[in-house]
């Protein structure tokens, strides 16, 4: 008697859970084997900062509560470290960080992992609620075994943890079992949109869903359900953005830049055709993006219940938003998975009502669904491990370059070697870089810490300079080149995008003499590529679109690391 109470779906959802567990904890591992990309390094070392200095200009373009979270991260460590150890000082715990810097990594991935679970069991739930048990598990399926939770789900970004807080405002407004007064549901479901948007801006875009609730459900008569709403809203936003209002000046001129970027008009062209074309296809697998379509249309024209029509008509706008913008990544697409993943799975379950049986059966139909973005996340796992093109050729450059050498790096972000081999600097190029620091009034005491650090080790060391400070006239000064393609593919993707932009043509006609007195002055000595990326019969990826992916390795996973390759200084007779 007692096992006939247990849910038929009981056991395949445990199966389901541990699986995700498995999978995620696997990615998490294969990433902390690989380089950090620069948004990963840009998060901690932000953290750090706002720890340091109570706010930093970056959090008025990204969203300032996941890089809070990181400040946290670093605050709770360096007190238990104060702890435990007489004498701790900043410096001490600077030199700590650089040294377990994997460590670190590892622990903010790991506070993103917890998001993702989070997202995992509130879609559960929203589904459940809706559509009942079944569709649940099946949305869980839908939204886990594609590329989009292993992508975005164990590396240190603020895209998941966005969507979480938003899926959860979500469910706080369509779950009847929260039972508490109206207005302290809409206020809940505020504060969690609030601090949705304050992690991610975009997230804004779902602030729709509420709207278009109110409206169905003619409560908008009762202006204190809306007031509610909006007001936590907005006092969450602030209460983790209070940077806006603290300097108002130059968070507007952020937003216009930032606007200015992703949807200015003239040159640009708005990118809905990679979306259709690539991002879709390939985060939702071509089968599941084909129902997306079907259902989202029936919803629209035929639902009754008006908390579907909400999320259905929410995605809608989200998504062309986000196809009008003139940049895109995959990862954007995790904003619109989860509640995909809800309402696919509630009508393919209406539609097949007969078949689920039980939830053996669900998982049987998940697959037959998902199999092609199943088939996505298993090739990207796959080349996760494989090593990183950053890591062999810092081996070979300290075993074959003699320690001493000026090294020109390019592929590099504002100075730092993010998307090239992490070789050691020489104490000058510390020097320098500390000097540039106190010129620009910041306290430079990571670098300080960073610089002891490579004093101590017993790696070679190089007199390194950047092309993203020194520009192509440094060719003349240095005995070695490594070029990575992480200024050239995306240089090409920006020639395609901002046709006639002059900054982009500048750039374009630099590298081009760069590589013309490469080929004059200087021999190939070593170069290494990652392996192909994902490409499959039925689906072409647009050439610019792949190379752009591919020079964001360690996060749009699909290469293993850039191109990169070493050229030394010809010897003239």
């Amino acid at each position: 008697m007692v096992f006939q109470k247990v849910s038929k779906c009981y056991l395949p959802l445990l199966a389901v859970l541990a699986l995700d567990a498995i999978v995620l904890i696997t990615v998490v591992a294969l990433r902390n084997a690989h380089p950090p990309g620069h948004d990963e390094l840009n998060a901690l070392e932000t953290g750090l900062r706002m720890l340091g200095s109570r706010g930093n200009p970056e959090t008025f373009i990204h969203g300032s509560f996941f890089y809070d979270l990181m400040a946290l991260l670093h605050g709770v460590t360096y007190l238990i470290a104060g702890l435990t150890s007489h004498g701790w000082s900043v410096s001490d715990y600077l030199g700590t960080y650089l040294e377990y810097r994997e460590t670190f990594l590892l622990a903010g991935r790991v506070v993103v992992l917890g998001f993702a679970f989070l997202l995992i069991g509130v879609v559960y739930r929203l589904a459940h609620v809706l559509y009942g048990e079944r569709a649940g598990l099946l949305a869980i399926i839908i939204l886990s075994f594609g590329p989009l939770l292993p992508l975005t789900g164990t590396a240190l970004k603020e895209d998941l943890p966005a969507s979480a807080f938003a899926v959860s405002s979500v469910l706080v407004l369509c779950d009847s079992a929260i039972r508490v007064r109206p207005s302290v549901r809409w206020g809940l479901a505020g504060v969690l949109c609030g601090a949705g948007v304050a992690t991610k801006y975009t997230i804004v875009l779902l602030t729709i869903l509420p709207v278009v609730l109110a409206f169905g459900l003619g409560i908008l008569t009762n202006w204190r359900l809306v007031i509610a709403y909006a007001t936590c809203t907005m006092a969450t936003f602030l209460l983790f953005e209070p940077y806006l209002v603290l300097d108002f000046t130059r968070a507007q001129e952020s937003f216009w830049t930032i606007t200015g970027v992703h949807f200015a008009s003239g040159t640009l062209r708005p990118v809905a055709s990679l979306y259709i074309q690539s991002y879709f296809p390939l985060g939702l697998g071509i089968l599941l993006a084909l129902v997306t379509v079907v259902a989202a249309a029936r919803i629209v024209l035929y639902e009754g219940d008006v908390r579907l029509k909400a999320i259905v008509v929410s995605c809608i706008v989200t998504a062309a938003v986000l196809m009008s913008s003139t940049s895109g990544m995959l990862r954007y697409v995790i904003t619109l998975g989860p509640l995909i993943s809800v309402f696919v799975a509630g009508e393919v379950m209406r539609w097949n009502a007969r078949w689920f049986s039980n939830g053996f059966a669900v998982v049987a139909v998940a697959i037959l669904l998902t199999w092609p973005a199943n088939l996505i996340a298993v090739k990207l796992i796959a080349l996760l491990a494989r090593p990183d093109t950053r890591v062999v050729a810092q081996e070979w450059i300290e075993a074959h370059v003699p320690t001493g050498s000026r090294v020109l790096l390019e592929g590099t972000i504002s100075g730092e070697p993010s998307y090239a081999p992490a070789i050691v600097p020489s104490a000058q190029w510390f020097q320098a870089r500390q000097d540039h620091a106190r010129m620009a009034g910041t306290s430079g005491r990571l670098l300080e810490a960073a610089a002891v650090r490579a004093a101590t080790s017993s790696r070679p060391r190089y007199d390194i300079l950047n092309t993203a400070v020194e520009g192509v006239s440094a060719l003349e000064k240095v005995d070695y080149v490594v070029l990575s393609d992480y200024h050239a593919l995306p240089m090409e993707f920006c020639r395609d995008v901002r046709r006639g932009d002059p900054h982009i043509e500048r750039e374009l006609s630099s590298r081009a003499t760069a590589i013309h007195l490469l080929e004059k002055d200087f021999v190939q000595v070593f170069s290494i590529e990652p392996v192909p990326d994902l490409r499959f019969d039925w689906f072409d990826t647009p050439d610019f679109l792949r190379l752009w992916e591919a020079s964001f390795s360690n996060y749009e996973k699909w290469m293993v690391g850039p191109v990169i390759t070493v050229y030394r200084r010809a010897v003239t007779a």
